[in-house]
């Protein structure tokens, strides 16, 4: 049978992590900082393995947070968090051999991460995608064929102004 517990666990690490990295992005913080930070919480909470190319984190600033990177062609870069940005940060981690996959973007303004219902221009973005996830748990039904969900889903993205940037087509955290 089948076991849930080990991967709510590993998945329930990753949350965690993404909770408390967000009093650490800051003005003047660059990528290689978060993934440093993310690695050592991730090291705290028991994590010593990724499953994404030994990648514990992906951190993205700024503009670079358009980016589709594929795993082996990710490095971190010493892109510093303005004033006023937004930063991304998609977790890899593996515990005993189960698997965790977790992103956030956090929107920084005024040199802090604030909520994105508190933030003054890129929680229309956040909007969007609470969005697009609701309209995704309600169609995804048990018939729902996987070329239709990532048909609706795209139309969806695009009927909204947006386009899907994956460097692969792919749906999910590089929306």
């Amino acid at each position: 049978m089948f076991e849930l517990a080990p991967y709510l666990r590993v998945q329930n690490i990753a949350l965690w992590v993404l909770r408390d990295v967000a009093s650490f992005i800051q003005e003047g913080k660059t990528e290689r900082d978060v993934v440093a930070v993310c690695a050592q919480l991730l090291n705290r909470y028991g994590v010593i393995d990724s499953w994404y190319y030994d990648i514990p984190a992906l951190a993205l600033v700024g503009e670079r947070t358009t980016l589709s990177v594929s795993g082996p062609k990710y490095q971190p870069s010493a892109v510093a968090i303005r004033a006023d940005d937004l930063v991304t940060i998609d977790l890899s981690p593996v515990v005993d051999g189960c698997w965790g996959d977790c992103a956030r973007s956090y929107i920084v303004e005024s040199g802090r991460v604030v909520p994105p219902d508190q933030s003054s221009c890129l929680g229309y973005g956040i909007a969007a995608e609470k969005e697009l996830h609701a309209m995704m748990i309600e169609i995804a039904t048990p018939s729902t064929s996987l070329h239709d969900l990532y048909t609706a889903m795209n139309q969806a993205i695009e009927d909204r102004g947006y386009r899907n940037l994956d460097f692969r087509g792919n749906l999910g955290h590089s929306i």
